[in-house]
């Protein structure tokens, strides 16, 4: 288990999301590059002999050093820091108690809210209760999701779906309807609102919860 407290995130958090928008570089591989360099910063900026050592194949690693050679992860990093979105690490006391508990947690996940972090950090601590389901409903169906979800909001948890069409779209709208917490994860980034009908839902759950994605922003 590698030791996250050994890392300075805010000096490193850059290095950690240009990791996760290179493609080959998963959520156990990259804990394993932590390991052998100590940070993401130093794995990026290591030379190829030490990149040898770590035995992922000469394919990904010239795939690598040519990626490297053409992204600057702070310049990539400033173009949304400045913005709502956050990307939050394996090594923040913030990240999702029960997701970190899986084998192959992501090392980041971007999130979108209008709440601050303080907020955030309560608002994952709370009980929460996936609901997701068919994306072409029948009247009965939309009826009983909501009815379930708004009393499943009085009893105190969070609502996580996926903001797509039927079931999701429809659990999210009977959470704000209710005044509770809900959750959006997305397939795509988090500045891409989809499908695109679901503007005004996307933008009533960042006031009173959050949109989250393991994509980084712009992913389709």
């Amino acid at each position: 288990v590698f030791d996250f407290k050994k890392i300075n995130i805010d000096k490193d958090r850059p290095y950690w999301v240009a990791f996760n928008t290179f493609q080959g570089i998963g959520p156990i591989r990259f804990l394993a590059i932590l390991k052998i360099f100590g940070s993401a910063e130093a794995a990026w900026q290591g030379s190829r002999q030490e990149w040898k050592s770590l035995n992922l194949g000469n394919r990904l690693e010239e795939r690598f050093f040519e990626y490297r050679q053409s992204f600057d992860p702070l310049v990539y990093f400033n173009l949304f820091n400045s913005g709502p979105i956050w990307p939050l690490t394996l090594a923040d006391k913030e990240y999702p108690p029960l997701l970190r508990e899986i084998d192959s947690s992501p090392f980041v996940l971007y999130i979108k809210s209008d709440l601050n972090k303080v907020k955030l950090k309560t608002l994952f601590s709370f009980p929460s209760l996936a609901v997701v389901g068919t994306r072409k409903m029948t009247g009965y169906g939309r009826q009983v999701t909501k009815q379930l979800v708004q009393e499943l909001v009085q009893a105190g948890l969070v609502i996580v779906s996926g903001m797509a069409r039927g079931v999701d779209s429809v659990a999210h709208q009977a959470v704000l309807e209710r005044g509770g917490k809900t959750v959006a994860v997305l397939g795509c980034g988090v500045d891409i609102i989809y499908p695109p009908e679901n503007r005004k839902l996307y933008q009533s759950i960042l006031k009173n919860g959050l949109v989250m994605s393991e994509f980084p922003p712009g992913t389709l």
